[in-house]
């Protein structure tokens, strides 16, 4: 596995961009997040993929005060990956405000970075994002 923390947006987007917008629904925050950094030049964000195999498995933008976004585009959520990221972010980052995602995603990733900083974490309630595909008439 290989950790890639990116220092320009631009170039994070052109990684990433096609993966999020195959399931733009999901990813509107990431997304937002990167036009915004682009319109505007490079925001202060943390950047970065997990890639196996030279494919990306995980996507993260971390920009304070808000929470880390994570997103699979593999939809391979599997600990080793999870205690990957978390290991490589906690060497940049050793007081991250949160994480937004799947709850059981945020779960994972919540404790394996705390067992880093030998932290306790606290769940807020989950939000669920709902796609509507399609309605039907009565």
């Amino acid at each position: 596995m290989n950790f890639k923390k990116y220092e320009d947006i631009k170039i994070f987007w052109k990684d990433t961009r096609n993966l999020l917008e195959k399931e733009e629904w999901y990813n509107t925050l990431l997304i937002e997040n990167c036009n915004e950094a682009i319109e505007k030049g490079n925001i202060d964000m943390f950047l970065a993929t997990v890639t196996n195999n030279d494919k990306i498995e995980l996507i993260m933008l971390y920009r304070k005060p808000w929470k880390l976004l994570l997103y699979s585009p593999t939809h391979n959520y599997s600990d080793e990956i999870l205690k990957f990221a978390a290991e490589n972010i906690y060497k940049y980052d050793k007081e991250l405000l949160g994480v937004n995602s799947d709850k059981n995603v945020a779960n994972k990733f919540a404790k394996y970075y705390s067992e880093l900083g030998k932290m306790d974490y606290v769940v807020h309630t989950g939000l669920r994002i709902l796609l509507l595909e399609n309605l039907k008439e009565r």
